[in-house]
């Protein structure tokens, strides 16, 4: 074994045979730890399959998963293997998580009837201040949506981002401006001008 000749004249040949069974016992603890990520991640999606109203608590479960990169990317795989809508909506929490905006929207605009998950996504992208992202999002909703109240929101939404932007620019909102109104001033008596 090639490895093996670099390292017998700079270690003992019993060194070498323990620091191999080390190595060898790392990488199958590695597995044991895949396998049980795997396992838990599809006990999660079974369990939503019979409870989809508990996605919440499920999601949060997964999330506290997501220590390192490959828990990650293992958790990533079932989630995109899954049939569940429960599970793509998990994989674009994780990916908001990671800060991919972009495919987070993406998954959630690959759902049928998702656009209480769209204006959740909003909601949590107001937070960050992903201001272009979530007129995307809220266009995309007025210009699809049937639903009144959904509609609603999505301008309420597009009225809160315009504010946000417009105090980010240093401007007050116009509400504020209208007691500065020279036309609204009056030469009159002045009641309450204690």
């Amino acid at each position: 074994m090639i490895t093996h000749n670099l390292f017998t004249g700079l270690m003992p040949a019993s060194k070498l045979n323990e620091l191999i069974k080390k190595i060898e016992n790392m990488m199958n603890l590695q597995k044991e730890i895949s396998n049980d990520i795997k396992n838990a991640i599809n006990e999660y999606l079974l369990y939503l399959k019979k409870q989809p109203k508990n996605i919440k608590i499920i999601t949060q479960r997964i999330m506290l998963l997501t220590n390192n990169e490959s828990a990650i990317s293992i958790i990533k795989e079932e989630l995109e293997k899954s049939d569940l809508k429960e599970s793509k909506i998990i994989l674009s929490e994780l990916e908001f998580k990671l800060k991919n905006y972009e495919k987070a929207y993406m998954i959630i605009d690959g759902l049928q009837k998702n656009e209480s998950q769209k204006l959740a996504l909003v909601r949590d992208l107001l937070k960050i201040e992903n201001y272009e992202l979530i007129q995307k999002i809220l266009t995309d909703l007025l210009d699809k949506s049937t639903n009144p109240k959904i509609m609603e929101k999505a301008i309420y939404y597009l009225a809160v981002i315009y504010e946000m932007q417009s105090k980010d620019l240093n401007s007050l909102p116009i509400s504020s401006k209208i007691f500065q109104n020279e036309l609204l001033e009056s030469p009159f008596i002045k009641l309450n001008s204690d």
